[in-house]
């Protein structure tokens, strides 16, 4: 669900429905992903891990990704 949802640019409703499922999605896979197909996508996805407290990935990895 999660992935069929950042393919689609869907990140709001990403992000809601990992709250509201208490589901932590594999954000390394989805940045990934989600940069080969759509590196704007890629860059919202970060800024979403960012904003997270605390952030689920290093910033390191992010930026190398």
């Amino acid at each position: 669900m999660v992935s069929a949802l950042a393919s689609k640019g869907e990140f709001e409703k990403m992000g809601k429905y990992c709250e509201m499922a208490d589901y932590k999605p594999d954000y390394t896979y989805l940045l990934q992903s989600t940069l080969m197909n759509n590196p704007q996508g890629a860059v919202n996805i970060a800024i979403m891990i960012g904003a997270q407290t605390p952030p689920p990935l290093d910033f390191n990895t992010v930026a190398d990704l």
